[in-house]
């Protein structure tokens, strides 16, 4: 079986749900989870060696921000979905 090369990666970012008001504001996309709120991004995968660091906080940091990675507890990376590429419309070109 030939494994597929995804164009993104798909992270989720694990942040203390005490930055909600900020998340908002800025208008990422997030789901609420207890008191944690899951940050979802999308990088190139060609440029996610670029953004990486196995600290939370780091790579939290260089994807958003570092006030938000102050309580980057975890994260984890996944290919996205048809569902994803549709919803975010992911690697549509803008014209």
């Amino acid at each position: 079986m030939k494994k597929l090369n995804h164009e993104f990666k798909k992270i989720i970012f694990t942040i203390d749900c005490d930055y909600e008001e900020l998340v908002d504001a800025i208008g990422l996309d997030y789901s609420r989870s207890g008191t944690d709120l899951k940050i979802t991004q999308f990088i190139e995968s060609e440029n996610l060696k670029d953004y990486y660091h196995n600290n939370p906080e780091y790579f939290c940091a260089n994807v958003l921000n570092w006030e938000l990675a102050e309580t980057c507890s975890e994260f984890k990376i996944y290919n996205p979905t048809d569902r994803d590429y549709a919803k975010y419309e992911i690697g549509i070109n803008p014209r």
